[in-house]
């Protein structure tokens, strides 16, 4: 399943009612393990973790709707080096399987 731009803002409105933050959709293995959305709204993802584990509009709605509760609920204060992604182990494993 290819997630575009448009695919995720149609998501997004069907389950919000409002248009997304989400600046730009692109897939790059190199820069993450699954998916992620920057402080600038670009969202991207890996195509090997979207080949094994999306399977469905439903399954992208929830990887989207998990990586925009990041910057909602504030993760970017965290650094790498004052706040290691092992500060919630559990919720990475849920994600990364």
């Amino acid at each position: 399943m290819e997630i575009t731009l448009e695919l995720v803002r149609q998501i997004l409105r069907r389950a919000l009612g409002f248009e997304s933050f989400v600046k730009s959709v692109r897939a790059d293995g190199k820069a993450t393990r699954s998916a992620q959305v920057d402080r600038e709204g670009r969202l991207t993802y890996s195509p090997e973790f979207v080949k094994a584990k999306v399977k469905s509009r439903e399954d992208v709605f929830s990887l989207v709707m998990h990586e925009l509760m990041h910057p909602l609920f504030n993760h970017y204060m965290y650094t790498r080096l004052t706040q290691p992604l092992q500060h919630n182990p559990g919720l990475r494993g849920v994600i990364l399987g």
